[in-house]
C-alpha cells in the first residue's frame, strides 16, 4: 500500500517527498524482519480499505495474504476513481524474501506494469512507473539483500511487528518500481483513539520514514493487531480501514 499511496499522490498531481537522508547512517543496522516477527505473528487473510481524499470517499484498495507450499503469496487492488487502476501480486518464500513482483495498472490513463523474478541472488525485470512528467520506463537488474523486503508488503508486516512504547525498528526495503534498497525506520510515536464507523480503537501511531513519501500508520494496541489507518505526508490522502 506504500507505493500505492505514491501512486495516489500522483494521480493527483500532488509530487512526492524526497526519501528521509542519514537513516543509511543509524545503528543498529537494518535487520530481517522475519527476525523481528514472533512466531506465528503474521496473520493471513483479506483486508478491505477506503481512499479518501480530503475527507471525501474517491476510492478503496483490497489486499489479501496467504500461505503457499514455501512462502507466502501477497495480492492487492488499487482503485481510485478514474485515476488510477492497479494490481500488484508479490510471491515470497518463508522468510518473506521475494521471489517474485508482478504490478500492472493505469495512472491517469497511461499504462504501468512491473515485471520481476529473483534468480540466483539477483533480481531482474522491467519497469513502467508513473512519474511527474509521465511514465517512465527502466531496466533492473541488480542484487537483491537477504535482508530486503518489498516495499509493498511494509502495512503487511506492520501489525506483525512486537510493537511497544517507543518501539523502533530499521529495516531494508526494495521499490520494485526504481530497483533500489534502502533502509528505513519505523517509529512508535505514541498512541491515539481512532474512530472508524463510529466506533473508537486505541492505536499506536506508527511513522515511516526513508521511502520516497513519508506515512504515519495507525495499528491497534490490543491483539489480534490491525492496521486501522494511514495518512500520506504533506498531501489530503487518508486510508482506512473499511470496517472496524
Amino acid at each position: 500500500m506504500v507505493r500505492p499511496g505514491v501512486t495516489i499522490a500522483l494521480a493527483l498531481g500532488l509530487g512526492c517527498a524526497a526519501p528521509s537522508d542519514g537513516l543509511s547512517a543509524q545503528a543498529p543496522r537494518p535487520r530481517a524482519v522475519a527476525d523481528l516477527i514472533p512466531p506465528n505473528g503474521l496473520a493471513t487473510g483479506r483486508d478491505s480499505f477506503t481512499i479518501l481524499v480530503q475527507g471525501v470517499e474517491l476510492g478503496w484498495i483490497q489486499s489479501s495474504l496467504e500461505r503457499t507450499a514455501n512462502g507466502y503469496r501477497y495480492q492487492e487492488r488499487t482503485r481510485l476513481g478514474e485515476f488510477v487502476e492497479q494490481d500488484t501480486e508479490v510471491t515470497t518464500d518463508e522468510r518473506l524474501r521475494t521471489r517474485a513482483i508482478s504490478q500492472t495498472g493505469k495512472v491517469q490513463g497511461e499504462e504501468t506494469r512491473i515485471g520481476l523474478a529473483v534468480d540466483g541472488g539477483r533480481i531482474r525485470g522491467s519497469a513502467v512507473t508513473p512519474g511527474p512528467g509521465g511514465p517512465r520506463t527502466i531496466a533492473i537488474d541488480t542484487v537483491m539483500t537477504e535482508a530486503a523486503l518489498d516495499d509493498n508488503l511494509i502495512q503487511t508486516v506492520l501489525p506483525a511487528l512486537p510493537w511497544d512504547t517507543d518501539s523502533t525498528f530499521l529495516l531494508t526495503t526494495f521499490s520494485s518500481g526504481s530497483g533500489e534498497s534502502r533502509p528505513v525506520r519505523l517509529t512508535n510515536q505514541g498512541r491515539d483513539l481512532v474512530e472508524i464507523g463510529g466506533q473508537e480503537t486505541e492505536c499506536y501511531r506508527i511513522h515511516l520514514e526513508g521511502t520516497d513519501q513519508q506515512v504515519t500508520f495507525w495499528v491497534t494496541v490490543s491483539g489480534p493487531r490491525r492496521l486501522m489507518r494511514m495518512v500520506i505526508a504533506n498531501s489530503p490522502v487518508e486510508i482506512v480501514r473499511a470496517s472496524p
